[in-house]
Protein backbone atom coordinates (compact mmCIF):
# COMPACT_ATOMS: atom_id res chain seq x y z
CA UNK A 1 0.00 0.00 0.00
CA UNK A 2 1.33 3.44 -0.93
CA UNK A 3 1.10 6.32 1.53
CA UNK A 4 -0.56 9.50 0.34
CA UNK A 5 2.24 12.02 0.39
CA UNK A 6 1.29 14.57 -2.24
CA UNK A 7 -1.46 17.12 -2.40
CA UNK A 8 -3.38 18.85 0.36
CA UNK A 9 -4.82 17.08 3.38
CA UNK A 10 -8.53 16.95 4.20
CA UNK A 11 -10.16 17.18 7.62
CA UNK A 12 -13.75 16.09 7.27
CA UNK A 13 -15.17 16.35 10.77
CA UNK A 14 -14.31 19.38 12.85
CA UNK A 15 -16.36 21.25 15.42
CA UNK A 16 -15.85 25.00 15.42
CA UNK A 17 -15.18 25.58 19.12
CA UNK A 18 -13.01 22.46 19.29
CA UNK A 19 -10.85 23.59 16.36
CA UNK A 20 -9.67 26.88 17.80
CA UNK A 21 -5.87 27.11 17.86
CA UNK A 22 -4.56 27.31 21.42
CA UNK A 23 -2.79 30.63 20.80
CA UNK A 24 -6.07 32.22 19.69
CA UNK A 25 -7.95 30.61 22.59
CA UNK A 26 -5.41 32.15 24.96
CA UNK A 27 -5.97 35.56 23.35
CA UNK A 28 -9.76 35.23 23.51
CA UNK A 29 -9.64 34.13 27.16
CA UNK A 30 -7.25 36.93 28.06
CA UNK A 31 -9.82 39.53 26.96
CA UNK A 32 -12.14 38.50 29.77
CA UNK A 33 -9.53 37.60 32.35
CA UNK A 34 -10.37 33.90 32.08
CA UNK A 35 -7.80 31.42 33.36
CA UNK A 36 -7.23 30.04 29.83
CA UNK A 37 -5.51 33.32 29.07
CA UNK A 38 -2.52 32.04 31.04
CA UNK A 39 0.02 29.93 29.16
CA UNK A 40 -0.50 26.24 29.86
CA UNK A 41 -3.86 26.62 31.61
CA UNK A 42 -6.00 25.29 28.75
CA UNK A 43 -3.54 22.52 27.99
CA UNK A 44 -3.67 21.40 31.65
CA UNK A 45 -7.47 21.49 31.66
CA UNK A 46 -7.59 19.47 28.43
CA UNK A 47 -5.15 16.89 29.82
CA UNK A 48 -7.32 16.55 32.94
CA UNK A 49 -10.40 15.49 30.97
CA UNK A 50 -11.09 11.84 31.80
CA UNK A 51 -14.65 11.26 30.59
CA UNK A 52 -17.47 12.67 28.49
CA UNK A 53 -18.75 14.84 31.34
CA UNK A 54 -15.33 16.44 31.69
CA UNK A 55 -15.15 16.96 27.94
CA UNK A 56 -18.54 18.69 27.87
CA UNK A 57 -17.56 20.87 30.81
CA UNK A 58 -14.39 21.97 29.00
CA UNK A 59 -16.33 22.55 25.77
CA UNK A 60 -18.81 24.76 27.63
CA UNK A 61 -15.99 26.71 29.23
CA UNK A 62 -14.49 27.42 25.81
CA UNK A 63 -17.87 28.31 24.26
CA UNK A 64 -18.53 30.86 27.03
CA UNK A 65 -15.45 32.84 25.98
CA UNK A 66 -17.19 34.15 22.85
CA UNK A 67 -18.78 37.58 23.33
CA UNK A 68 -20.20 38.21 19.86
CA UNK A 69 -19.92 37.85 16.09
CA UNK A 70 -16.50 39.57 15.99
CA UNK A 71 -15.02 36.86 18.23
CA UNK A 72 -16.45 34.15 15.96
CA UNK A 73 -15.08 35.86 12.85
CA UNK A 74 -11.63 36.19 14.37
CA UNK A 75 -11.72 32.54 15.48
CA UNK A 76 -12.78 31.43 11.97
CA UNK A 77 -9.76 33.20 10.46
CA UNK A 78 -7.46 31.66 13.08
CA UNK A 79 -8.87 28.17 12.44
CA UNK A 80 -8.50 28.44 8.66
CA UNK A 81 -4.95 29.79 8.89
CA UNK A 82 -3.95 27.06 11.34
CA UNK A 83 -5.39 24.32 9.14
CA UNK A 84 -3.69 25.76 6.05
CA UNK A 85 -0.37 25.92 7.91
CA UNK A 86 -0.80 22.22 8.70
CA UNK A 87 -1.26 21.42 5.00
CA UNK A 88 -5.04 21.07 5.04
CA UNK A 89 -6.60 22.01 1.71
CA UNK A 90 -10.17 20.98 2.46
CA UNK A 91 -12.15 20.92 5.68
CA UNK A 92 -15.67 20.44 6.94
CA UNK A 93 -16.48 22.30 10.12
CA UNK A 94 -19.69 22.09 12.11
CA UNK A 95 -21.14 25.21 13.65
CA UNK A 96 -23.83 24.89 16.33
CA UNK A 97 -26.11 27.94 16.54
CA UNK A 98 -27.75 26.39 19.60
CA UNK A 99 -24.55 27.01 21.57
CA UNK A 100 -24.54 30.68 20.55
CA UNK A 101 -28.19 31.06 21.52
CA UNK A 102 -27.59 29.33 24.86
CA UNK A 103 -25.10 32.08 25.73
CA UNK A 104 -27.50 34.86 24.62
CA UNK A 105 -25.66 35.62 21.38
CA UNK A 106 -27.35 36.38 18.06
CA UNK A 107 -26.75 33.06 16.30
CA UNK A 108 -27.57 34.41 12.83
CA UNK A 109 -25.08 37.25 13.25
CA UNK A 110 -22.39 34.90 14.58
CA UNK A 111 -22.88 32.43 11.73
CA UNK A 112 -22.82 35.26 9.19
CA UNK A 113 -19.57 36.49 10.72
CA UNK A 114 -18.02 33.03 10.38
CA UNK A 115 -19.09 32.78 6.74
CA UNK A 116 -17.79 36.28 5.96
CA UNK A 117 -14.46 35.49 7.63
CA UNK A 118 -14.02 32.35 5.54
CA UNK A 119 -14.98 34.27 2.40
CA UNK A 120 -12.40 37.02 3.06
CA UNK A 121 -9.76 34.28 3.19
CA UNK A 122 -10.91 33.17 -0.26
CA UNK A 123 -12.37 29.91 0.99
CA UNK A 124 -15.00 28.28 -1.15
CA UNK A 125 -18.06 27.62 1.02
CA UNK A 126 -20.81 25.28 -0.12
CA UNK A 127 -22.96 24.83 2.97
CA UNK A 128 -23.22 26.33 6.41
CA UNK A 129 -24.76 25.65 9.79
CA UNK A 130 -25.21 22.56 11.82
CA UNK A 131 -27.80 21.73 14.38
CA UNK A 132 -26.64 20.06 17.57
CA UNK A 133 -30.23 19.20 18.46
CA UNK A 134 -30.88 16.98 15.43
CA UNK A 135 -27.92 15.27 13.84
CA UNK A 136 -29.97 14.58 10.71
CA UNK A 137 -30.23 18.36 10.17
CA UNK A 138 -26.52 18.94 10.74
CA UNK A 139 -24.83 20.38 7.68
CA UNK A 140 -21.12 21.10 7.69
CA UNK A 141 -19.42 24.15 6.36
CA UNK A 142 -17.45 22.76 3.45
CA UNK A 143 -14.31 24.76 2.73
CA UNK A 144 -11.56 24.45 0.18
CA UNK A 145 -8.39 26.38 0.84
CA UNK A 146 -7.12 27.52 -2.57
CA UNK A 147 -3.51 27.24 -3.57
CA UNK A 148 -1.81 30.65 -3.79
CA UNK A 149 -1.95 30.60 -7.61
CA UNK A 150 -5.51 29.31 -7.99
CA UNK A 151 -8.49 31.68 -8.08
CA UNK A 152 -11.25 31.10 -5.54
CA UNK A 153 -14.56 29.65 -6.65
CA UNK A 154 -17.83 29.28 -4.79
CA UNK A 155 -20.16 26.39 -5.39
Amino acid sequence: MTALTTGPLADCHLHFEGSIPVDFLRKLAGRSGHRFGQTGSFEAARAAVKDSAGFLQLYGEVARLFRGPEDYAEAARAIARSLAADGVGYFEIYVSPEIMTRFQLDAAACVSAIAAAFETLRLSIRSLIGSRAKASQCAPTLCRIPSPSAPSTSA
